[in-house]
Parts: structure tokens; sequence; C-alpha cells
């Protein structure tokens, strides 16, 4: 949780464009940095308070999930991290009913790196 509040409350918006920074991982050039915002509820403790309402909530149903979810750490570069996401989802066996839906294209395995940046699921 330290590195996911660690996240939340250095990040930034630019009101202007909506891009988003982060004062540690992904600064803001000097020409934006005066104009940035915070998010109200990006305080340390409001954040731990939704971390532990969703931990709550996801432990509540990982038992329904035994053998489907894999666990990713995605504190890495991103592109190793999308390739450990791309991994975990090419080594699931999906029925017709279960594959994952992204838009319009419903994929049945195996899910390519390159089929994930082509639906738009990548990490910035």
């Amino acid at each position: 949780n330290d590195v996911l509040i660690e996240r939340a409350v250095g990040r930034r918006l630019d009101p202007q464009t909506g891009r988003i920074y982060h004062l540690r991982f992904r600064p803001p050039p000097d020409s934006v940095a005066e104009r940035l915002v915070q998010r109200s509820d990006d305080s340390a403790s409001l954040v731990q308070a939704r971390l532990d309402t969703h931990n709550r909530h996801v432990n509540s149903i990982l038992p329904f999930f035994a053998g489907k979810v894999s666990r990713i750490d995605g504190r890495g570069p991103p592109d190793e991290v999308l390739e450990l996401v791309s991994s975990g989802l090419d080594n699931l066996e999906w029925t017709y009913v279960e594959a994952p839906y992204f838009g319009n294209v419903a994929f049945n395995g195996p899910f390519s790196e390159q089929e994930a940046k082509r639906v738009g699921f990548f990490i910035l």
C-alpha cells in the first residue's frame, strides 16, 4: 500500500491539457508546474481508506477466482509490466463466455503484447 499511496499523493493534473504528472516519477516541465492541481482526495489518509475498501472487496471475491488470478508486480518499467500482464493473459484458458471483452474486440487467448497495445491495454 505504501507504493500506491506515494503514487496517489504525488499525482498532479494539468487542468489545461488533462495530462497527469507525478512529482517524483514523471515530473512536469517547468512551464506547466505552477498550474498543476492535486485531487482533493489524494491525501495519504483518504488514499489509505480507498485502498482498505478496495482490498476488503477484492479479498471477499478472490476465492471465486482461484487458479485464474495472477499477481503482477507493477513497480517495474512499463514494458516489463506489460509483458508480465500479457504473459498472464496468455496462460489463461477461457471459454467463450469467460473471454474478456475490450470495446468491440473479444479475445479468446492467446493475448499477445501486440494485441494488448492494439486495443489500448498498455501502461504509460
